[in-house]
């Protein structure tokens, strides 16, 4: 008698988001659809590098925060998973997939090592490629291509058949010969690079000097520069950079024109929309016992016993918060969610249009000379050398050694991590 086949279907396709299998890519494919739609998606938002590229959007974000460095031309692939020994992966049959990163080595902030790393966990038998803008080889893949932005990841169309191709497939498009993942990446490799003294763009204009460069905040430089740092004033990453630029407040002093500048919303209830207003008169009413006042509120929050350490005239806070309230209607935002933005944050109009001028969208946000800086470090020698770029004549001050470390995020002065940058509220 002939032996029955077995119907049970070997299952071969994995889920990297919950780990269950399918005998059958379209069950996979329906089962993310269904269950994890709201995961997968992109988002221009901070977040952190995850082992599966469902997050991508997210990690696209860390590029332009990573600390720059020089990448090794080639890679050879071995996942590492965290406090585990490197081992081999185990190759289920799929050939060798070839992907190439356009990169520009004259690019300080293309370091793409975090999607790199997010790649070879996804796609465990890749080979990875570099190529740098600056060579032939590079114009003529970049012309080919028709990218715009660099770093540019590509894959050959073979990555079609790879069965975790499924998990970013939503952000791939063609370019030429090769799938270009979206990653985010906005150098433009054409254009006036600002401080190399250099005329990249062969027009006869270099550096400041080209209209390339009008939106960057070092070329309207300052004999004093205006600096407008923008928070929420309980957001754990705006108190961190309030800690981290404390110091260089300090050392530069009447030498530049600083402001503290509120998010034109809050996330963080009523305790902070009074905070932000307290703030505010402190600072138009008392400032020169403002930075005494948020250093202290900065060690652990605690506004009443801050405010009467730093000896504020309560009678000049109260008269400055009732007639601030009235013209920017901050109780009646408050009280009234139909007025809230999304319905979900009270608004705080108080720097509203300054808001709107630099596009601020959350904590924190900063602005040089009326510009606003896209990226900058939290530690005090990072936001030094970030304002003394806006000095028409760099002072001495500018000369000096801060600390590189960034405060942690919060309350407290702990120390977080070396030029490390990143996380928003907004």
């Amino acid at each position: 008698m002939a032996k029955k086949r077995s119907s049970k279907k070997t299952k071969k396709y994995k889920c990297e988001l919950c780990d269950k299998s399918f005998s059958t890519k379209r069950g996979l494919e329906q089962h993310i659809k269904k269950s994890h739609k709201k995961v997968i998606r992109v988002s221009k938002k901070t977040a952190y590098i995850a082992t599966s590229l469902v997050v991508l959007g997210l990690v696209a974000f860390l590029l332009f925060l990573a600390t720059s460095g020089k990448q090794e031309p080639s890679i050879t692939i071995t996942p590492t998973p965290e406090n585990q020994t490197v081992v081999e992966p185990t190759v289920t049959g799929e050939a060798s997939l070839k992907m190439v990163v356009l990169n520009d080595r004259r690019c300080e902030e293309c370091n793409i090592e975090p999607i790199l790393e997010s790649l070879k966990k996804l796609f465990p038998n890749v080979n990875i490629e570099e190529v740098d803008y600056n060579s032939e080889q590079g114009k003529e893949l970049y012309n080919s291509t028709g990218v715009k932005y660099l770093p540019a990841v590509l894959f050959e169309e073979s990555v079609k058949d790879d069965r975790n191709f499924i998990q970013i497939q939503r952000y791939v498009k063609q370019a030429g010969d090769y799938l270009s993942l979206n990653i985010g990446s906005r150098f433009d490799p054409t254009a006036e690079l600002c401080e190399n003294g250099v005329d990249d763009d062969e027009d006869g204009k270099v550096d400041c000097d080209d209209e390339d460069c009008s939106s960057q905040y070092f070329c309207t430089k300052r004999a004093v520069p205006e600096v407008e740092l923008f928070v929420m004033s309980y957001c754990p990453f705006g108190t961190q950079t309030e800690k981290g630029i404390l110091p260089v407040l300090s050392l530069l002093g009447d030498k530049i024109d600083f402001k503290l500048r509120f998010v034109s919303y809050a996330m963080h209830g009523a305790k902070e929309v009074n905070e932000n207003l307290l703030q505010y008169c402190i600072q138009k009413e008392e400032p020169d016992k403002f930075l005494d006042y948020l250093e202290c509120f900065l060690e652990a929050g605690n506004s009443t016993g801050c405010f009467v350490k730093a000896n504020i005239d309560q009678t000049k806070i109260d008269a400055c918060k009732a007639s601030t309230d009235q013209e920017f209607k901050i109780s009646e935002n408050l009280n009234n969610r139909d007025l809230w933005l999304g319905g979900r944050f009270p608004r705080f109009d108080i720097d509203k249009d300054l808001n709107d001028k630099y596009g601020i969208r959350g904590s924190p946000g900063l602005a040089i000379n009326g510009v606003k800086v896209d990226r900058f470090r939290r530690d005090p020698a990072g936001l030094l050398a970030t304002i003394c770029r806006g000095f028409a004549v760099q002072p001495e001050e500018c000369t000096q050694e801060l600390s590189s470390t960034t405060p942690s995020p919060g309350f407290g002065f702990s120390s977080g991590s070396t030029g490390a940058t990143g996380g928003q509220c907004g």
